[in-house]
């Protein structure tokens, strides 16, 4: 293998492991967030967890609100895969399958309390 090559392969991991960085400490923040408000405060949120949350009421009571966003993600996983490419699906995967555990993570570093109960930060009236 040449120089130029071995630097280009460098380079490429290089964004590589920037992508994953940035995806990553997306994935933290977007973890704490709901670890802090929106969970406690049982705010519904957007996309397919709020769409499950909202419909899995009406639904029989094996399809949980859990049960059904597995469903549809998976379905629009597939979706993505197809149309969107392997890498996308991979950086999806790879979100999806942290975020619980980060999840977990702040309930054990940061036991919970309910540091958003004034309607100012919830935007209760």
């Amino acid at each position: 293998m040449d120089k130029n090559r071995i630097v280009e392969v460098r380079r490429s991991m290089m964004h590589i492991l920037k992508e994953y960085a940035m995806i990553s400490i997306g994935t933290i923040l977007m973890a704490l967030g709901l670890y802090i408000f929106a969970v406690p405060n049982q705010f519904i949120m957007g996309g397919v967890t709020g769409l499950s949350m909202i419909v899995s009421p009406f639904l029989p009571a094996w399809l949980t609100t859990a049960t059904l966003v597995l469903v549809l993600n998976t379905l629009l996983l597939l979706i993505g895969f197809a149309f969107l490419g392997r890498d996308f699906g991979f950086k999806t995967v790879y979100t999806a399958l942290i975020l619980g555990p980060l999840t977990n993570f702040w309930d054990a570093v940061y036991p919970w309390q309910n540091i958003a109960n004034d309607n100012l930060t919830t935007g209760a009236p």
